[in-house]
């Protein structure tokens, strides 16, 4: 039996993960010392994640409150896609080029299932 050239390479792998955060200042206004945003309000978008003088992202704002709630919603394979493992290579196997198992490794769901919602808040003080 002659195998075709690129008969027994995998199927495509696709996920994707989102993560949404939103904080809550509650309590009385921290005190800030002497600086440039003192007594005025800051109008930038710095510490929000969108700019600033960090490269990465900050992944949780900060409020200027003395406690913090922060309410965070994690979706891993958020579109629910079943990424299949690699295929059958025993060429005398009635199943020969057919997908027996689910991927692993960053493809695998961490969590039973596919689609996994996960849901915390954080209290600082």
């Amino acid at each position: 039996m002659i195998v075709p050239f690129n008969l027994g390479t995998g199927p495509a792998s696709v996920i994707f993960h989102m993560r949404a955060s939103k904080a809550i200042g509650i309590g009385p206004r921290k005190e800030s010392g002497s600086g440039l945003n003192s007594g005025g309000q800051n109008t930038s978008v710095s510490g929000r994640g969108l700019s600033g003088a960090s490269s990465e992202p900050k992944l949780d704002a900060t409020v200027p409150r003395r406690y913090n709630l922060t309410l965070v919603v994690v979706a891993l394979n958020l579109f629910n896609i079943v990424n299949r493992g690699p295929e059958n290579g025993v060429l005398n196997s009635t199943l020969f080029g057919q997908s027996q198992t689910l991927a692993g490794g960053p493809y695998g769901s961490p969590t039973p299932g596919n689609r996994s919602i996960l849901l915390s808040a954080n209290f600082s003080f």
